[in-house]
């Protein structure tokens, strides 16, 4: 039986709390993988939480220090719901989506709203 995902953006799994740090940083998977000494593949399943191995528990951003920026995009990594299907139900382009998540755009905050999304 399938996780039941969490849709409140203020809890924050140990996975997510990674991938945040990598983005913040403005590393690429390849180049987080190498300042931890693990391969690419093991430190993404680290971040999808595919492995349960965790062996970086000190390593991440905390939930106050997630912006909202942030939570839109997790949203997105959470739903599960591509880019592409984004911009289609929305009927602007990837791009279009990708500035929405970065000012924080109110026609992004209502749709994952809809979708039972909370703290945005």
């Amino acid at each position: 039986m399938p996780r039941r995902m969490n849709k409140d953006l203020r809890v924050l799994s140990t996975g997510e709390r990674l991938w945040l740090w990598r983005r913040h940083r403005g590393l690429t998977i390849l180049e987080a993988a190498a300042r931890f000494e693990v391969g690419k593949n093991r430190l993404g399943d680290l971040e999808r939480e595919a492995r349960d191995d965790w062996a970086f528990s000190g390593v991440g951003l905390e939930a106050d220090q997630v912006t909202a920026s942030d939570r839109l995009r997790l949203a997105r990594r959470r739903s599960g719901i591509d880019l592409p299907a984004i911009s289609r139900r929305l009927g602007v382009s990837r791009v279009t989506v990708l500035a929405w998540e970065s000012t924080c755009d109110s026609r992004l905050v209502a749709f994952w709203r809809r979708r039972g999304f909370r703290n945005l």
